[in-house]
């Protein structure tokens, strides 16, 4: 079942265009966060080559460019966590309780 979901603010341009199917498999959503989150590092450690001080010109660019990606992440990451939630939620209705199990919203610090 698909269940678009907004990107979070970050990833919208001013107005709220993009969207995600937050029903997806969480396998599915994991990846595409994942992926996201590997070009933000691989951009990063690219950056972190770059020895060249006296042209940073194209670094506000880099940094809007990892700000979009990660933002995108997150919000996947979120739908994963519900999803997780919820799983464990299940699980506790049918065993009575998960060891070790944590309750509540995702962090996003």
């Amino acid at each position: 079942m698909v269940k678009l979901e907004l990107l979070p603010a970050d990833s919208q341009s001013g107005c709220e265009v993009l969207y995600f199917d937050a029903g997806a498999r969480p396998t599915d959503l994991w990846e595409c966060a994942n992926r996201r989150l590997v070009a933000v590092r691989e951009l990063l450690e690219t950056l972190s080559e770059y020895r060249n001080a006296a042209n940073l010109d194209g670094l506000p660019v880099v940094a809007d460019t990892c700000s979009l990606l990660m933002s995108d992440a997150q919000g996947m990451m979120n739908a994963l966590f519900t999803h997780l939630r919820d799983y464990e939620l299940s699980k506790i209705g049918e065993y009575g309780k998960i060891p070790g199990a944590t309750t509540g919203e995702p962090r996003h610090d």
